[in-house]
């Protein structure tokens, strides 16, 4: 697959080693829809996505779900619970079609132990460690919901006509975390919560700015 030259940490590499690299791989092809993994499998390969586009859903204790994003060309996944054996961590489900350069264990084994491979996957997986933990920490529930009612209230409006379980389907939480979640805010002055309706008392409180 000479298209993965085109990406980190093959990029680098003369002919003699890309060969090896790439050999040490399996190319395949995934339709829309389909999953790479779910959440909890054991992992039994990683890879880097060449063409297309891969979502990756994390599903939380309080039932909530955190979207980890999309993951396009030259992007890994799946090299953490592969080096650690471990269960996947999240969803991983093909959003349009793509191609793939997959690596099972001994595969990603003979990858790593090439020249320079070890670091470049130990820099990246920090990065991708530090990324992590930020995006879990601005995305919880009450946070995704505050932001979320901020952008349905029409310009003008402090008012949101909805009921909890369309706030739940849209942010990805049950509706007991909405109930839950809404109270808090109520009772920190954010809100007030009417029958199908939430009034918006302090927007900026909301949308966590600083007046």
């Amino acid at each position: 697959m000479e298209s993965a030259r085109d990406f980190a940490p093959f990029s680098g590499l003369d002919e003699p080693m890309l060969r090896r690299a790439l050999a040490a791989g399996e190319e395949r092809s995934v339709r829309t829809d389909k999953a790479l993994w779910y959440q909890g499998d054991t992992s039994s390969y990683c890879c880097i996505t060449i063409a297309g586009a891969v979502r990756t859903i994390m599903y939380r204790a309080d039932e909530s779900t955190l979207d980890l994003g999309l993951f396009g060309p030259g992007d890994w996944l799946g090299t953490a619970e592969l080096i650690l054996s471990g269960p996947c961590a999240c969803d991983a489900v093909a959003a349009e079609p793509c191609r793939l350069l997959a690596y099972a264990k001994t595969g990603f084994d003979r990858l790593l132990g090439l020249p320079g491979m070890e670091r470049w996957f130990l820099g990246e997986l920090a990065r991708r460690q530090y990324a992590l933990y930020s995006r879990v920490e601005l995305s919880r529930p009450q946070d995704r919901l505050a932001r979320h009612l901020a952008s349905l209230a029409a310009p003008g409006s402090s008012r949101v006509t909805c009921t909890q379980e369309e706030l739940a389907e849209s942010i990805g939480a049950t509706r007991e975390t909405v109930n839950r979640n809404l109270g808090r805010m109520q009772e920190e002055g954010l809100i007030r919560v009417g029958r199908g309706l939430v009034e918006i008392l302090d927007r900026n409180g909301l949308e966590g700015k600083t007046p």
